[in-house]
């Protein structure tokens, strides 16, 4: 699909007919990283948005986390009818690296973003069944 490469994001658009993607960047790069569009039946990737931080799809749209500079970030829902952008609240960076992707229900509600911070604990849980 690409030659390019790209980010462990990958989401299948909106309509279905496309593949949305980050891009392969070397580790520790923080330069904007866009979000690409590339058909399934093939063809050339193209630029969705210009930097997203995280995003997820469903059937109303792309919601996805800005860049710039953090702990706090706006989240926004790119509708799929009529292409709005609108933001719909705000999200903290958990530190998990790439573990900050939103989950969205169907329906558009709830959008679920992690919430926690980065640590080294260790935890044993005995007798899990």
């Amino acid at each position: 699909m690409t030659t390019e490469g790209s980010d462990f994001r990958v989401q299948v658009s909106p309509d279905g007919r496309e593949l949305l993607y980050t891009p392969a960047v070397p580790l520790g790069d923080e330069s904007p990283t866009p979000l690409l569009a590339i058909p399934l039946a093939g063809g050339a990737p193209r630029r969705v948005l210009p930097c997203v931080r995280e995003f997820a799809t469903n059937a109303i749209g792309v919601y996805y986390t800005t860049c710039g500079p953090g702990p706090v970030r706006e989240m926004h829902l790119l509708e799929a009818a009529g292409a709005r952008d609108s933001m719909i609240g705000r999200a903290r960076d958990t530190g998990f690296g790439g573990l900050d992707t939103p989950a969205v229900s169907p329906d558009g509600k709830p959008v679920l973003v992690p919430r926690g911070e980065f640590t080294r604990d260790l935890i044993l849980v005995e007798n899990f069944r």
